[in-house]
């Protein structure tokens, strides 16, 4: 599925709830051609920004051979290291630094992306301006589970964007078997990272373009359950990805990254059964404990236009939405209040 740049761009600042006044200023990615040149210029300003706002610091643990005790005495590395006049100690102590984990990210993703061919020249020398910044940070091997060690408290919940880019870059840099050359991949063409980003968009968006709905993402449980607790533990989550809950209504949309958002059994083209089965089951137990009515939504990208699909079911409204996402955004942005509207 084809989607223009400019509205990958903004796919990605309302997944990452980072569309506020001015963002869209000084990153404008109708310049940019390249997938790789958008990231890297928005983790350019992100950075930026967080150096402006001074970099987040940690108590460290370190060791070192000083003049005077600091910490804790080391006395098997001291007695190693005496020699003569020498008075110095080995210590271990606490230091308060800017050496911590998601200050290395950083860095390490900026220097990965300098070793990028094709990267732009100017965001090329933007990142060689940032570099020196954080000459006191380590580089440090990024994996998929380097993020799951960040703690982002409130106090440093600005690096959030940030750590969102780096870990969308390194999910995706791939070495070329040829030439052996630094490659960050088409993350458009994964399934798995498109589906996670056109959920959080559409949640995000609903969250801060509507006032009608209170969005959450919740857990549902099975409202007419008739088992023991042991049995109840195999039963499958139920955890539908948008619930809105209005005064006189309940809307449960369930967003599916699919290029093909039908399927064809025997010759005969249908909605795809798994995903309308499953949003009858979240309907149904949300309705089984509402006093007002609850209505459900797939909603599938697409590139052309499409209009929607409209049924009752077992009592309920049911919209199967299509949103064109080669178009221009204005056009996004109307097309998805309008269906909320309709639903």
């Amino acid at each position: 599925m084809k989607i223009p740049i400019r509205n990958i761009y903004f796919l990605l600042c309302y997944a990452w709830d980072k569309l506020q006044e001015g963002d869209l200023v000084d990153v404008n990615p109708d310049d940019v051609k390249e997938l790789h040149d958008l990231l890297a210029r928005i983790l350019c300003r992100e950075t930026r920004r967080l150096l402006g706002r001074g970099m987040d610091r940690s108590y460290v643990s370190r060791a070192d051979t000083i003049p005077a005790v600091r910490g804790r005495i080391d006395i098997a590395g001291s007695l190693r290291r005496s020699g003569g006049a020498d008075s110095r100690v080995h210590c271990e102590f606490d230091e308060l630094a800017v050496d911590v984990i998601h200050n290395q990210i950083i860095r390490t993703t900026l220097e990965l992306l300098l070793g990028i061919p094709d990267l732009a020249r100017e965001n090329k020398r933007i990142i060689r301006e940032l570099l020196p910044r954080f000459a006191d940070v380590s580089s440090i091997k990024v994996l998929s589970r380097t993020f799951r060690r960040i703690s982002l408290h409130r106090n440093i919940a600005a690096y959030r964007p940030v750590m969102d880019v780096c870990e969308l870059i390194h999910g995706n840099i791939m070495i070329e078997p040829d030439s052996g050359t630094m490659q960050l991949r088409q993350f458009t063409g994964s399934k798995h990272q498109m589906s996670n980003l056109f959920e959080r968009f559409i949640f995000h968006f609903l969250r801060r373009e509507q006032g009608t709905y209170r969005v959450t993402g919740e857990r549902l449980t099975w409202s007419d359950a008739d088992v023991s607790h042991e049995d109840y533990a195999f039963l499958p989550l139920l955890k539908p990805d948008i619930v809105l809950r209005g005064p006189d209504r309940i809307i449960i949309v369930d967003a599916k990254y699919y290029t093909k958002p039908f399927q064809v059994n025997r010759e005969r083209v249908t909605i795809w059964s798994a995903h309308l089965y499953q949003l009858l089951a979240y309907i149904r137990n949300v309705g089984l404990a509402s006093d007002v009515p609850v209505a459900g939504m797939l909603v599938y990208p697409a590139i052309t236009e499409r209009p929607p699909l409209r049924y009752r079911l077992q009592g309920h409204d049911v919209s199967i939405a299509f949103i064109n996402l080669d178009q221009p955004w204005r056009a996004i942005h109307a097309n998805l209040l309008g269906l909320v509207r309709a639903a």
